[in-house]
């Protein structure tokens, strides 16, 4: 097994470092989400590899951290089933196999201490139930075991990709005279709320850490020039790419001088104990 596990990391590595399976038409944005969460991951564990890993959500962090080998095995709950199967193809894509069930995080079905660390990519920002959420998580958490919620957008995060969104749809699909139309609201995250939640459910090194104050705002003109991403060639993607990381990598190491308010994004993370407190 683990020989397996090994020649499909190499695999994986020989096939490089931007390996995805997206396909939908923002798959450039999705893919730089999921590799700076991943970077942040990595940060936030020191690079140590987490032997069972559960991923609520059906993008591509979880296949990204296995390719990296941050993650030995890897479970999948998501709630669609074509976003099931996505990650699932996208983990396939880079020598990976991974469980996947198809169901709600509020209710997850899994025995307490199941894993080693819970991950999502913008995940509370799609339930009404964040308390449940967190609850559950930290009760599939082994002693010690860790959640990092990456890319939770905070009020101006959830503003500019907003604007990003309806400007390159209109540009790209507009008549004359006519406005962008309006989309589905998004449900921004609020840091401090975030922090006293899951402090009150027993967990411990509990933060709230802002990320994507100048990435979220490079973004906006980046996401909107998409649009016509074939008139400005090859070079567009990787450039948007590398940039989005390098200013990522900026804003976390400022991410504790300056009020998280001002950032695009928050990534939550912190540690179980032995037991959680009622609410």
């Amino acid at each position: 097994m683990r020989v397996g596990r090994s020649r499909a990391r190499a695999t994986a590595h020989r096939q490089g470092a931007n390996v995805t399976a997206f396909s939908t038409d923002d798959a450039g944005h999705e893919q730089r989400a999921v590799l700076t969460a991943a970077d942040g991951f990595g940060e936030l564990t020191r690079q140590t590899p987490h032997r069972r890993v559960l991923a609520l959500g059906g993008g591509g962090l979880l296949p990204e951290l296995l390719r990296r080998g941050l993650v030995e095995e890897g479970s999948v709950v998501e709630p669609s089933p074509a976003r099931l199967e996505s990650v699932r193809l996208a983990a396939k894509t880079v020598g990976f196999g991974i469980r996947g069930t198809v169901g709600e995080w509020d209710e997850l079905p899994f025995a307490d201490g199941t894993f080693d660390a819970v991950v999502g990519l913008g995940a509370l920002g799609r339930v009404r139930n964040v308390p449940a959420v967190l609850r559950e998580t930290l009760r599939v958490l082994g002693p010690s075991g860790r959640f990092v919620f990456a890319g939770e957008r905070t009020t101006l995060g959830s503003f500019t990709n907003r604007a990003a969104d309806r400007l390159g749809a209109w540009l790209s699909t507009r008549e004359p005279g006519e406005s962008p139309a309006d989309d589905v609201a998004e449900l921004p995250v609020h840091p401090e709320g975030l922090e006293r939640l899951v402090l009150r459910l027993g967990a411990v090194d509990v933060q709230a850490r802002g990320e994507d104050l100048s990435a979220a705002w490079f973004g906006l003109p980046a996401r909107t020039a998409e649009v016509v991403r074939g008139e400005l060639g090859s070079w567009w993607e990787p450039f948007v790419r590398r940039s989005a990381r390098h200013l990522s990598w900026v804003d976390r190491r400022v991410s504790g001088a300056l009020p998280r308010e001002l950032f695009g994004a928050v990534t939550l993370s912190g540690m179980q104990t032995h037991g959680l407190e009622r609410l």
